[in-house]
């Protein structure tokens, strides 16, 4: 259930809408976004940082994500790591399991994962710099 109150989101870090990078996801907060209308969870907010997702969250778009949504779900967008703590942003799609880009940009490709990389968080909005 939505709440119709506004809450503070921590700002804590950029995350790779490109290949999978290192360090995306450190703790330490550099911002607060307030935020309404979510629904109870573990959020945080991270800047996207690439192209590979820029239909959805261009680059130095903020993503708002549910650290206690880890479920996939078809078409849904996730920020996951990797077994070396890489981070990246993407849209997953099962059969055969992947995370793909959503972007304007050619050279991105799907990644197929070995097994299904740890899910930090489930993206549930994104917020555009005008």
């Amino acid at each position: 259930m939505l709440s119709d109150r506004a809450i503070d989101v921590p700002l804590i870090a950029k995350v790779s809408a490109g290949d999978l990078q290192r360090d995306d996801l450190r703790d330490e907060q550099i911002g607060t976004i307030t935020v309404g209308q979510l629904p109870a969870g573990d959020w945080i907010a991270l800047e996207v940082d690439g192209d590979s997702m820029d239909r959805i969250s261009p680059p130095e778009s903020i993503i708002i994500v549910n650290r206690a949504d880890k479920r996939l779900v078809a078409n849904a967008c996730y920020v996951v790591a990797d077994e070396n703590g890489q981070a990246t942003y993407k849209r997953y799609r099962p059969n055969p399991d992947r995370f793909e880009p959503v972007s304007t940009n050619t050279a991105h490709e799907p990644i197929f994962p070995q097994q299904l990389p740890a899910v930090i968080g489930r993206v549930r909005m994104s917020l555009l710099k005008l």
